[in-house]
């Protein structure tokens, strides 16, 4: 059901008052669906821009659909058929996107993008917040000087260009070693890792995991009925306020309302289901796109630590990482002199 405000574009409600439902708009999610392979292929958006300007396409308040809007559409879960109820209105932007504590409810809506191309989006995004980084360093905290100690992120600037660098934190005498090389032995790394071959044999441990949910479907069961049992109290205080007085008519009016709204929570709580699991193209797409864009996130799920680990012929380094899968390989480094 619709709860009021502006549905997102793409989308529209119809139906009688206190029965309103989205439902596609058709031509409007022509063009999300633009957006989302247009993004997934790294194309820009000008074109598109331009082409829904043309033809007189707007947003749900009339106003042209430009850079900022398209973000906002491409961050949001519910084109893949998903509902995010918070009885509380989050304070920052990206919590009120993402909805960490809210009631969540699949195929609850019509479906305009697949999951797999929504998590594909993902990833090619986070991949490009960390363009010109500093401080936030794709490897930092995983890196390991050769002392044992770890070694800390820096920057230098000489004649106009800017260098990075990882150094020892407890100032050994090791020399530094470029971030460059580090990020590219990290790339290797995850390319390597998430071949082919381990991709089914990790998709096959996924999977065993999912068969064994039965104490995760009672933990999420649980949670589910103390929240029902939570609005239940509310509606059954809300009673007793109803037949304890005399309230004037407009206080009777809101009470009313009240616990009609605390009802129909209480009936979207009742047909929650639990998460479904992913699927396996779904898994695949989501390694996949890690492999062509590493971001933090996954170089921090996947990998545990980074040794540096010098070689004397030809001062060659050589990162020995090693993975939170419990799969180790020395990977070269790209043979600078460090």
């Amino acid at each position: 059901m619709h709860t009021g405000g502006y549905p997102p574009f793409g989308y529209d409600v119809t139906g009688e008052k206190n029965n309103r439902h989205y439902v596609i708009n058709e031509l409007e999610a022509g063009f999300v669906r633009k957006m989302f392979s247009a993004a997934l292929d790294g194309k820009g958006f000008v074109p598109l821009i331009e082409e829904m300007a043309r033809a007189g396409i707007t947003g749900k308040r009339g106003r042209p659909i430009k850079y900022p809007q398209i973000y906002e559409i491409l961050r949001n879960e519910k084109y893949t058929g998903v509902y995010l109820y918070s009885a509380t209105e989050a304070r920052s932007r990206a919590d009120r996107r993402t909805k960490a504590d809210a009631i969540r409810i699949e195929n609850a809506l019509p479906v305009i993008i697949d999951k797999a191309l929504f998590e594909g989006v993902q990833q090619v995004m986070k991949g490009r917040k960390h363009t010109g980084r500093k401080a936030n360093y794709l490897c930092s905290g995983l890196v390991y000087c050769q002392c044992g100690a770890k070694m800390h992120g820096m920057t230098s600037k000489r004649k106009g260009h800017e260098y990075t660098y990882f150094t020892c934190s407890k100032k050994c005498g090791a020399s530094v070693v470029h971030m460059d090389d580090v990020d590219a032995a990290a790339t290797r790394y995850l390319r390597a890792i998430l071949s082919d071959e381990n991709q089914i044999a990790i998709i096959a441990a996924l999977r065993q995991y999912q068969a064994s949910a039965s104490g995760r479907m009672i933990e999420f069961k649980r949670a589910l009925n103390k929240r029902i049992q939570d609005k239940q109290r509310q509606y059954e205080a809300l009673m007793q306020n109803l037949a304890s007085a005399s309230l004037p008519p407009e206080i009777v009016a809101d009470v009313g309302q009240q616990m009609k709204d605390i009802k129909a929570e209480i009936a979207a709580l009742e047909a929650t289901e639990p998460p479904k699991d992913f699927t396996n193209a779904t898994i695949k797409s989501w390694f996949e796109s890690i492999k062509e864009a590493p971001d933090r996130d996954a170089v921090c799920l996947l990998i545990e630590r980074i040794d540096v680990m010098p070689v004397d012929e030809k001062q060659k380094t050589v990162f020995k990482v090693q993975s939170t899968l419990k799969t180790v390989l020395s990977i070269n480094g790209c043979g600078s002199q460090i």
